[in-house]
């Protein structure tokens, strides 16, 4: 999306995040709304692949069933904090908010029922709004630390 000089961004930037998922993406626009300069680095040619073929193209994009006892994970307590700052009924929210319509189907599966390109939509549109900077085609290969910064 924005293919910019990478380097001379990443200077100037609060948070990066590694991966334009539906996680990522959230994430960015959620820091971006913080008032955080944020940058998402996507490996693939195009963001949120990966939401866009799941459920079948509908986007299996939240369950009415959430329930940490569901997470089988080493720190319970993160699943636990995570659901509570957002939980189904917030995914509820952001969709209705943006015009994502939502069917529940089988075990308390919630598709788009206009198709996971809805989804996609709105998120990339809240990435734009809030200035997210979003770069696709960069693998990042490693993380160090050089004199106090991140390369």
């Amino acid at each position: 999306m924005n293919q910019g000089s990478i380097s001379q961004r990443c200077t100037h930037t609060d948070v990066i995040i590694i991966g334009a998922g539906a996680s990522g993406l959230m994430c960015g626009i959620e820091a971006a709304r913080r008032g955080r300069r944020v940058i998402i680095l996507e490996k693939n040619s195009a963001p949120a692949q990966k939401v866009l073929v799941s459920g079948g193209g509908n986007c299996n994009a939240t369950n009415s069933l959430i329930d940490p006892e569901r997470y089988a994970c080493t720190n319970p307590r993160f699943v636990l904090s995570a659901l509570s700052r957002f939980d189904y009924y917030s995914m509820l929210d952001f969709m209705s908010a943006h015009r994502v319509r939502y069917t529940e189907k089988e075990n308390g599966k919630l598709f788009c029922t206009d198709g996971a390109t809805a989804l996609v939509t709105a998120l990339l549109n809240q990435c734009k709004k809030h200035s997210v900077s979003l770069f696709t085609d960069q693998p990042v290969d490693g993380i160090s630390i050089d004199d106090d910064m991140f390369t």
